[in-house]
């Protein structure tokens, strides 16, 4: 009996203006047609999760859609120059011909380069999830509440449609546990530290999990 075909798909939600002349543009998607290997880390104890794309044989109109992420236009952005940098959103997808596919990752682009000169146009898209919560500012938290409602609150500024929160600390009130967290991206980082070491909080793919830590975890 045959394997059946793995399938492997990056696709980029390019907005129009990043297009030359300002018009909608199609995703731009990246398959196993191409030379194409990803390398994606998650960790529980970190707040964004990367991806690392290496892809051969793109078009030059295809190279010049991530041209806007060099380490040049990084830079412009870290530096303040450029204020409002455009993240372009990321998604991708594997799974076999047989079964489907699932989503592995979802992110945005953060950084790309050439890694091989012409003919081959070789590229390294760099990801990581959660990269436009830096730059939004989180609304005015509840006074008092308890864990979980907190949870559910920072879920909704986040955006995260899904939350799985059961731990023995669910119900403990606590007074002004998000009050110093400013920005969207300190969320996370606040609900890890209300009970380090015995709570960890991450993100997968939309999903906001809250959970007891374990040997498991720790290894």
């Amino acid at each position: 009996m045959p394997l059946p075909k793995r399938i492997l798909k990056v696709t980029f939600d390019v907005p129009p203006s990043s297009t030359p002349d300002g018009k909608p543009s199609s995703n731009l998607v990246l398959d196993e047609s191409l030379e194409l290997s990803v390398n994606i880390h998650k960790d529980c104890m970190q707040a964004q999760s990367t991806c690392e794309i290496n892809v051969v044989n793109l078009t030059t109109a295809m190279r010049d859609e991530f041209t806007q992420f060099t380490s040049w236009n990084k830079r412009m952005a870290q530096s303040g120059v450029n204020k409002n940098p455009a993240y372009i959103d990321v998604r991708v997808e594997a799974g076999y011909s047989d079964s489907g596919t699932v989503t592995v990752f979802t992110g945005q682009v953060v950084e790309s380069r050439l890694n091989s000169p012409q003919p081959n146009l070789g590229m390294t898209i760099r990801c990581a999830s959660r990269q436009i919560d830096k730059l939004k500012d989180n609304a005015m938290p509840p006074a008092i509440g308890t864990f979980k409602e907190y949870v559910h609150w920072a879920a909704d500024q986040m955006g995260v449609s899904t939350v799985d929160c059961e731990t023995s600390r669910d119900d403990v009130k606590i007074p002004n546990l998000l009050s110093a967290a400013h920005t969207v991206d300190s969320l996370l980082w606040t609900l890890q530290a209300a009970f380090r070491p015995f709570v960890v909080a991450y993100i997968d793919n939309g999903r906001l999990v809250l959970q007891e830590e374990t040997e498991t975890l720790r290894a």
